[in-house]
């Protein structure tokens, strides 16, 4: 079997393909069934995700005269009659949820009226979010509405979205690696593997987190492919509008925006040094900074007429009770103390551990965390990423090499979350919000930086081969690889196992 997979893997880049096809087909069954077995809405604001998506479907965000956060009747509808509430409570066995108990016309006055006050109770503080994820999404309800789903699926089928956006991620991860590494099989193929596996629920989840790593991976593909080829000047147009789309997305990409911004630089400063006629160049950079910003503009231009706010976030720090502190203060934070050491390393513990299986660890009220699992991505993380440094280091000498240059944009990448995280935690009083709270002000939830998943995957795979190099090097980093994404989806799906038994999943419902 060995020798076999070895003959396969050797077959050239047709068998490559086949295999990463077989990836990408394994990522998005994993990624349908548990988007159809967590119940929902989950606490990590699904509900008011979903009611942006419904938002945008109507067209009731871009009236004028509705600026009320309050949620919409069809979301509030649907959250009385198919919301779970086995993530927070203690549900008994023989509960029936209220799909199945409100049934019949004689029931439709007390169901419109217990959604009419859970309407007026929620606050929806994601609607004036970038506009990107909900935009899509919304037309994705639409189609939804247009082939006659039931009110009851309809918040899982804004969920299958999720299903091919991970398979084409997977898959440009792959087009993406083969591009910038043309002669190393092992992050060729063994990106798109751990990518695979990869367990974050946020991927089971209506949220517009699930955009931000398919959205920066294209516009580190558009730029690498206008780096390394004449492009005409449309693709230097959807380049920009690319790079535009990160921050439409989710304001957490900010990093990856401002490096594709200094890529940018540097690409018309190397063009400049090589001393070409500025007319060879100079207008289709300027094609990609205008369409790069745009998009930005267009859409700050229209919260400011709308909100009087560029970022329609005042609304935002409202509803959740934060306030931006004074500059002079924002150095008060604990993380600049010595007492908040071990504060800080715990958080950043937690952001390693959220960033690889998500949040969704409570369930029927109780925390279960699953701590081994979390010591095996936390120590992993921690042992590849030293070794892929450590790597990076000894390669220096090979200059500016493609696969160098890329590695340390990957490395100074992961190096602005990291920053960029900092900032925005110190500079807010949270106020009475549970988290981030004054008690622990850090934003440590690892959905926040998934712009950088593929790039953090291509390092880790990295690190792991360099490692596994020293330990042992004839041993095949693939094999390791894939042993480690096996163990790694076992983990996460028997932790997670537990929500097939809802009474309130999607396959619940099709009974």
């Amino acid at each position: 079997m060995k020798r076999s997979l070895v003959h396969f893997l050797d077959g050239g880049d047709a068998c490559e393909c086949k295999l990463v096809f077989t990836f990408c087909l394994a990522a998005m069954l994993r990624v349908f069934l548990f988007c159809a077995a967590f119940p929902v809405f989950n606490p990590v604001d699904e509900l008011q995700h979903f009611d942006a998506v419904v938002k945008y479907a109507n067209g009731s965000i871009y009236q004028h005269d509705n600026k009320s956060s309050r949620l919409e009747l069809r979301t509030a509808k649907s959250l009385v009659l198919y919301g779970s509430p086995e993530y927070l409570e203690r549900v008994p066995k023989d509960a029936l949820p209220p799909f199945r108990e409100m049934v019949g016309p004689q029931f439709d006055p007390m169901v419109n009226k217990i959604s009419s006050m859970a309407a007026e109770s929620y606050a929806n503080h994601e609607m004036h979010s970038p506009p990107l994820y909900y935009f899509v999404a919304g037309k994705w309800l639409e189609l939804g509405d247009m082939l006659k789903m039931s009110e009851g699926l309809l918040p899982y089928w804004v969920r299958f979205l999720n299903v091919p956006l991970y398979g084409v991620m997977v898959w440009l991860a792959y087009l993406f690696c083969k591009s910038l590494f043309t002669t190393d099989r092992v992050l060729r193929i063994g990106v798109p593997l751990v990518l695979s596996a990869f367990p974050n629920d946020i991927f089971y989840s209506i949220n517009n987190d699930v955009f931000s790593p398919l959205a920066c991976l294209v516009a580190f593909y558009l730029l690498h492919q206008v780096h390394a080829h004449d492009k005409s000047p449309g693709y230097y147009i959807l380049t920009g509008i690319g790079v535009s789309f990160t921050l439409l997305v989710k304001l957490t990409n900010m990093p990856v925006f401002l490096l594709c911004g200094a890529f940018v630089i540097i690409l018309l400063y190397r063009k400049v040094a090589s001393r070409q006629p500025l007319s060879a160049f100079v207008p289709h950079f300027t094609l990609l900074c205008l369409c790069s910003i745009a998009p930005l503009l267009l859409w700050m231009a229209w919260n400011y007429h709308e909100l009087g706010d560029l970022t329609g976030a005042s609304e935002k720090l409202r509803i959740l009770g934060w306030t931006r502190k004074p500059f002079w203060e924002w150095f008060s934070h604990p993380m600049f103390t010595v007492a908040g050491l071990d504060n800080l390393i715990g958080n950043l513990r937690l952001l390693g551990a959220t960033f690889w299986r998500g949040e969704l660890v409570v369930w029927q009220g109780v925390n279960d965390s699953p701590f081994l699992a979390d010591l095996l991505y936390t120590i992993s993380s921690v042992l590849f990423v030293a070794a892929g440094i450590a790597g990076l280091w000894s390669s220096r000498q090979e200059g500016l090499s493609t696969p160098f240059v890329a590695k340390s944009a990957i490395l100074l990448l992961l190096l602005l979350f990291l920053c960029f995280l900092a900032i925005l935690s110190i500079q807010f009083d949270f106020g009475d919000c549970p988290t981030p709270s004054r008690e622990n002000p850090y934003f440590n939830k690892g959905r926040l930086i998934l712009g950088g998943l593929v790039p953090f995957v291509i390092f880790y795979v990295d690190g792991l081969r360099r490692l596994l190099s020293m330990i042992n090097p004839k041993a095949n980093p693939l094999y390791a690889t894939g042993a480690l994404s096996v163990l790694i989806l076992l983990i996460s799906t028997i932790s997670s196992s537990r929500v097939f038994g809802s009474e309130w999943n999607w396959f619940r419902l099709l009974h």
